[in-house]
């Protein structure tokens, strides 16, 4: 319901898609900023991508891989990789496990990852002028700008195993 009624306040000005209702665009901001936090820029997202990008380097570094591979699927590719004898590429694929937390630690972190973090500012046309919410919102541009501030920059992540579960809790 929350979004068929968003929709009916999306309008187009000059080629762009606009907002034309500022509580609308205050629900988009915000949704969006939740949705980023809760799955693109959550610390067990993260931490998933940074493993399995160090998964990747240590199978690059030892020959398993070449860069060809990366064209073809998924599937063969994760084969390839936890077919491999390389400690290393095991160790970081370990680490995607649905049984695997993460924590986002000050130091001492056994990765190092850099989020991408995502926050809209829709823009907003009200009585024939367009604004961008956080121009229009003081609230809204530092919510926005306190949540950017918070995930921006280099993370130090520590995983941490919760318990034993089946191989079948690996993720694909």
């Amino acid at each position: 319901d929350e979004i068929r009624a968003f929709l009916h306040h999306l309008a187009t000005h000059e080629g762009r898609i606009v907002v034309n209702d500022l509580d609308a665009a205050r629900w988009l901001g915000r949704r969006f900023i939740a949705i980023d936090d809760a799955i693109w820029c959550s610390v067990q997202e993260v931490g998933w991508y940074a493993a399995m990008a160090q998964a990747l380097k240590a199978a690059f570094d030892a020959g398993v891989l070449s860069k060809e591979d990366l064209w073809g699927a998924d599937r063969p590719l994760m084969t390839r990789l936890r077919a491999s004898k390389t400690a290393e590429v095991q160790h970081w694929l370990a680490l995607l496990r649905l049984d695997v937390d993460f924590a986002r630690v000050e130091a001492g972190g056994d990765l190092e990852a850099l989020p991408k973090v995502r926050a809209v500012d829709p823009p907003v046309l009200l009585n024939g002028h367009l604004a961008t919410l956080a121009n229009l919102d003081p609230e809204f541009r530092e919510y926005r700008e306190t949540y950017i501030a918070n995930k921006q920059g280099h993370w130090q992540l520590q995983p941490r195993p919760m318990h034993s579960p089946p191989a079948s809790q690996h993720i694909s």
